[in-house]
C-alpha cells in the first residue's frame, strides 16, 4: 500500500503546539501507512531547543514522524548541530526540501 505522504511546514515558534496536535490527530485518523515530515524554518527552529517540547519530539519520532530543521535558519539564529536533540535531521534549506517533497506528491500543510 502506498503511504499517505504529508509535510507540515512551521515557521512561527508559537505554532508548535498546534502543529503537534495536528500531526497526532492525523496519525490517529489514518488506517494506512504514512510518511509524515515536519519541516521547521524561521523562528520555529528555536522550538527544537525548547525543553517543554522535548518529550513530544521523541514521541513523534517514535511514531515514525521525521523532524527536519533548516540549516539556513539555524545559521541565522546562531544554532549549532550540537544544540539539537538527536531526533532532529538538518536539511540545507527548508524551501528546497518543501518544494521537493511537494514535487514528490506530499500534501503540504501549514497550520
Amino acid at each position: 500500500m502506498t503511504p499517505f505522504n504529508v509535510v507540515f511546514h512551521i515557521d512561527e515558534l508559537e505554532k508548535w503546539p498546534r502543529v503537534m496536535v495536528n500531526v497526532n490527530n492525523l496519525i490517529k485518523g489514518l488506517d494506512e501507512p504514512y510518511d509524515i515530515r515536519i519541516v521547521a524554518n524561521g523562528a520555529a527552529v528555536k522550538g527544537y531547543l525548547a525543553a517543554e517540547y522535548a518529550s513530544a519530539f521523541v514521541d513523534l519520532t517514535a511514531l515514525g514522524v521525521t523532524l527536519n530543521i533548516c540549516q539556513n535558519s539555524m545559521n541565522g539564529f546562531e544554532m549549532s548541530p550540537s544544540m539539537l536533540p538527536s531526533c532532529i535531521t538538518i536539511v540545507p534549506a527548508a524551501v528546497i526540501t518543501l518544494a521537493r517533497l511537494q514535487h514528490q506528491g506530499f500534501a503540504y500543510i501549514k497550520p
